[in-house]
Protein backbone atom coordinates (compact mmCIF):
# COMPACT_ATOMS: atom_id res chain seq x y z
CA UNK A 1 0.00 0.00 0.00
CA UNK A 2 1.33 3.09 -1.07
CA UNK A 3 0.26 6.27 0.55
CA UNK A 4 1.53 8.63 -2.50
CA UNK A 5 -0.61 6.39 -4.81
CA UNK A 6 -3.69 7.49 -2.48
CA UNK A 7 -3.07 10.85 -2.42
CA UNK A 8 -2.07 10.89 1.16
CA UNK A 9 1.42 12.52 2.62
CA UNK A 10 3.74 9.63 4.00
CA UNK A 11 5.14 11.98 5.77
CA UNK A 12 2.17 12.21 8.39
CA UNK A 13 1.86 8.37 7.92
CA UNK A 14 5.04 8.02 8.98
CA UNK A 15 4.14 10.34 11.96
CA UNK A 16 1.10 8.46 12.66
CA UNK A 17 3.25 5.25 13.21
CA UNK A 18 5.94 7.62 15.57
CA UNK A 19 2.90 8.70 17.59
CA UNK A 20 1.72 5.05 18.51
CA UNK A 21 4.91 3.89 18.99
CA UNK A 22 5.86 6.68 21.62
CA UNK A 23 2.59 6.70 23.17
CA UNK A 24 2.73 3.06 23.43
CA UNK A 25 6.31 3.45 25.33
CA UNK A 26 4.93 5.94 27.98
CA UNK A 27 2.22 2.74 28.92
CA UNK A 28 -0.67 5.12 27.52
CA UNK A 29 -2.04 2.14 26.11
CA UNK A 30 -1.13 -1.80 24.93
CA UNK A 31 -1.32 -1.69 21.32
CA UNK A 32 -3.30 -0.36 18.32
CA UNK A 33 -4.65 -1.63 14.70
CA UNK A 34 -5.09 1.52 12.71
CA UNK A 35 -6.70 1.50 9.38
CA UNK A 36 -6.38 4.91 7.03
CA UNK A 37 -8.10 4.67 3.72
CA UNK A 38 -9.53 7.77 1.25
CA UNK A 39 -12.07 7.01 -1.04
CA UNK A 40 -12.18 3.38 -0.54
CA UNK A 41 -8.84 3.01 -1.29
CA UNK A 42 -6.61 1.68 1.90
CA UNK A 43 -2.97 3.31 2.64
CA UNK A 44 -2.36 1.77 5.76
CA UNK A 45 -3.23 -0.98 7.75
CA UNK A 46 -1.50 -1.72 10.67
CA UNK A 47 -1.24 -3.56 14.53
CA UNK A 48 1.27 -2.22 16.73
CA UNK A 49 2.00 -4.08 20.01
CA UNK A 50 0.15 -6.31 22.17
CA UNK A 51 -3.80 -7.06 23.72
CA UNK A 52 -2.28 -6.41 27.25
CA UNK A 53 -3.35 -8.80 30.05
CA UNK A 54 -1.57 -11.92 31.08
CA UNK A 55 -1.86 -13.27 27.77
CA UNK A 56 0.12 -10.56 25.75
CA UNK A 57 -0.81 -11.77 22.67
CA UNK A 58 0.44 -9.36 18.83
CA UNK A 59 -2.32 -7.07 17.43
CA UNK A 60 -3.09 -8.43 13.83
CA UNK A 61 -4.81 -6.65 11.70
CA UNK A 62 -8.06 -8.39 12.02
CA UNK A 63 -8.06 -8.13 15.74
CA UNK A 64 -11.36 -7.90 17.75
CA UNK A 65 -11.34 -5.09 20.42
CA UNK A 66 -14.80 -4.91 22.89
CA UNK A 67 -15.83 -1.24 22.71
CA UNK A 68 -18.21 -1.47 25.66
CA UNK A 69 -20.43 1.87 26.10
CA UNK A 70 -18.47 3.17 23.35
CA UNK A 71 -21.22 2.72 20.49
CA UNK A 72 -23.71 4.17 22.81
CA UNK A 73 -22.39 7.03 21.62
CA UNK A 74 -22.78 6.76 17.73
CA UNK A 75 -26.19 5.80 18.59
CA UNK A 76 -27.13 8.55 20.06
CA UNK A 77 -26.00 10.89 17.91
CA UNK A 78 -27.66 8.61 14.85
CA UNK A 79 -31.02 8.81 16.90
CA UNK A 80 -30.38 12.42 17.47
CA UNK A 81 -30.37 13.07 13.73
CA UNK A 82 -32.84 10.99 12.10
CA UNK A 83 -35.10 13.59 14.50
CA UNK A 84 -33.61 16.21 13.46
CA UNK A 85 -34.12 15.01 9.65
CA UNK A 86 -37.89 14.04 10.44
Amino acid sequence: MSAEVKGLNPERLNHLREAIAEDMAKDRYFGAVVLVARHGEVAMHEAFGHSGGEERKALQPDSVFSLFSLTKCFTNVLALRAIELG
